[in-house]
């Protein structure tokens, strides 16, 4: 039968200070915003409002949770659609063993 092994020569092993940059190593430029280096127009950028906000009182407008919701299985009154038919598994009277 043939033999199988994972070899047993001498690997090169990773070792610290190897010379070799290492993470962060580079400054990356900014990738939001103008960008300096690019020959293209950079896009218009989003801004926020600078518009008055509410004063910080609680509004009369309900907020969540405040209505309850009814469940999504089973006849539907609130609809206008004919309701699926429903299935069960029965509930007749079983022989007992």
């Amino acid at each position: 039968a043939p033999a199988y092994g994972l070899g047993s020569a001498p690997r090169d092993s990773p070792r610290r200070g190897d010379g070799a940059p290492g993470p962060g190593a580079y400054g990356a430029p900014d990738s939001m915003g103008r960008q300096a280096v690019s020959t293209r127009r950079s896009a218009g950028g989003a801004k926020f409002g600078t518009a008055e906000r509410g004063d910080g009182r609680p509004s009369d407008t309900p907020g969540p949770g405040q209505y309850g919701a009814g469940s999504g299985f089973g006849r539907q009154p609130g609809s206008r659609q004919a309701s699926a038919p429903a299935y069960g598994l029965g509930s007749g009277a079983r022989d007992s063993p």
